[in-house]
């Protein structure tokens, strides 16, 4: 599927499940891209991964598909750790005997969706450490990890011998079934008093385990790669593993189906070419965007961040006859490395009307040159800084330079001269 055909036509229009996954294929950061594809592995019988290692020599610039040992992805190994829930709490435990954390680790594990720890969960209590590593457990963040109930959940995060504890304490089932005219002749308070007491409940966590946001920490790691061979640049492409069709795929075709099996095996088949033709798009709208800066930025890769000249968007869409949203969202999230050094691929883009606009990126660079440059008992004022950057054709008032500079914590002029040998 192209994954820019046709936007021009349905912007207006809802898109489609499998427009939306192409989509966010697209913006994935690779290290995401991997965990999505490993599961999708697991989980398709039909899918199998190859490794390519070709290369391929285009023209002025060199493409390649670094598989390389110096820039391999090893696909399954490299995929970054997921942290479960059970993470989180396993990481609040303080240093324990191995015996209660292996206590601790059960009690866990025996967790239910909500964090509760069921009453008829079968827990081998008598194990000594067992009571210790439960108290740690109800101790744990969020409150009410490790309860019994909800009732014994909402008792963890109340203060104890406050009046709306001993309601929850005492008349749970009544609150449970919203008795409320009930509980204000218990408690002798009025409609608008037993809300006030009640209100407090609004904030309390009633499924605390599934407040822990599951966490997956990738590293940064560029796709472009630009460098430089003699005289002449060159740009790589970090390539994804190959994934195909897999054998299996190729029995199944000659076997004769079930009317269930018919449908388990149309339906994997249909998410499978999906996510290689997918892949196939994401890879190839890289490489144009890859050979457009090479063609388009050389100035920034032969001198360095101050000749940045970012393009604009829409212009560069149409140039690489793609859809504006689909250069977006391809340039979202993803690195490029030059030499030593790692930029976000953005960058090289701006989404104002003016082409010529530099970015924020270009922009800090240059004021730090200039500063750089500076007579350190003279320094530039912020107008002086504002003046230097007309000449260069930048526009930018007094307060706007003074922003920028102390984005760079760079002190103004007077204690730049203070500070001054």
């Amino acid at each position: 599927m192209e994954l820019s055909s046709n936007l021009q036509q349905i912007q207006s229009q809802h898109l489609s499940p499998l427009m939306l996954r192409s989509l966010n294929i697209l913006q994935l950061p690779i290290g995401e891209l991997q965990q999505l594809i490993s599961t999708e592995i697991q989980c398709n019988p039909l899918l199998d991964i190859t490794v390519n290692d070709s290369l391929n020599n285009e023209h002025t610039y060199t493409h390649n598909r670094i598989n390389s040992d110096e820039g391999k992805l090893n696909f399954l190994e490299n995929i970054a750790a997921e942290r479960s829930p059970q993470d989180y709490l396993l990481d609040q435990v303080p240093d324990i005997d191995e015996t209660t954390k292996t206590a601790f680790i059960i009690l866990i594990n025996s967790l239910d969706e909500s964090g509760f720890l069921p009453k008829d969960t079968a827990i081998p209590w008598e194990t000594p450490p067992m009571e210790d590593a439960y108290s740690l457990l109800r101790t744990l963040s969020p409150r009410g990890i490790g309860a019994r109930d909800l009732q014994d959940c909402l008792q963890l995060q109340l203060p104890k011998h406050t009046p709306l504890y001993e309601l929850v304490a005492h008349y749970f089932d009544d609150l449970e079934h919203r008795r409320f005219t009930k509980l204000q002749r218990i408690l002798h308070r009025t409609p608008a008093e037993l809300r006030t007491l009640l209100a407090p409940l609004k904030h309390l966590n009633f499924a605390p385990l599934k407040t822990i946001t599951v966490q997956v920490n990738f590293p940064i790691t560029p796709e472009i790669i630009f460098k430089r061979i003699d005289s002449q640049w060159t740009v790589a492409i970090r390539g994804m593993p190959e994934i195909r069709m897999s054998d299996l795929y190729k029995e199944l075709l000659l076997h004769s189906f079930k009317r269930g099996e018919k449908k388990f095996f149309t339906e994997h088949q249909r998410h499978a070419q999906f996510l290689i033709q997918a892949l196939q798009q994401r890879q190839s709208t890289l490489e144009k965007i890859a050979h457009y800066i090479l063609q388009s930025q050389i100035k920034f890769l032969e001198h360095g961040s101050e000749y940045l000249c970012p393009q604009n968007q829409k212009q560069v869409a149409t140039l690489l006859a793609i859809h504006p949203s689909t250069l977006s969202r391809a340039i979202k999230n993803k690195y490029v490395q030059i030499a030593r050094d790692i930029f976000p691929l953005n960058i090289f883009f701006s989404h104002g009307n003016h082409g010529s606009l530099i970015a924020q990126y270009s922009l800090k660079e240059r004021i730090k040159d200039i500063i750089r440059n500076e007579i350190k008992n003279m320094p530039f004022s912020d107008d002086a800084i504002a003046r230097a950057l007309q000449q260069d054709g930048i526009w930018l008032t007094r307060r706007t330079v003074a922003k920028y500079r102390a984005l760079l914590r760079i002190p103004p002029a007077n204690i730049r001269k203070y500070l001054s040998p």
